[in-house]
């Protein structure tokens, strides 16, 4: 029952208001004060790889920082991940990693988990998901 009550909370979750930089730069700011920054780096053969990162002075690292897990999840991988798609119908690929963190001893970490079973409620429309490790792949159908 946890599973299902977890992701009907995706549903009543507003996403964080974001902007497109360029292309394949997005950025926004929760209410905690971090700002992120989410990169689409093109990749061979129509892949593209979302990384995301938060900035720690004046630069962007994969820096741990207290945020609203449900809304960056629902704000980086729903809103941001389909904007990027609504306007590149050339990406055949999406992969994501799901990084780990420093206690972590699973093999599967916790933001692989995380973003494994958003993506099995919200995958992008015209897309198969997949996963290989920590890495989840979106395939366009």
């Amino acid at each position: 029952m946890k599973f299902i009550q977890s992701f009907q909370i995706f549903e009543s979750i507003q996403s964080y208001n974001f902007n497109q930089v360029d292309t394949y730069y997005f950025t926004f700011s929760d209410e905690f004060g971090n700002e992120f920054l989410v990169e689409f780096e093109k990749l061979p053969d129509n892949e593209v790889e979302l990384r995301y990162f938060v900035k720690e002075g004046n630069k962007w690292s994969y820096k741990e920082v207290k945020t609203n897990i449900w809304r960056l999840t629902h704000t980086i991988m729903g809103q941001i991940l389909n904007s990027f798609i609504s306007q590149n119908d050339w990406i055949e690929t999406i992969k994501i990693v799901g990084l780990g963190k420093d206690t972590e001893k699973d093999a599967i970490t916790q933001r692989t988990k995380l973003y494994w079973r958003f993506f099995q409620n919200n995958t992008p429309e015209g897309f198969e998901l997949d996963k290989y490790g920590n890495e989840i792949y979106l395939y366009k159908i």
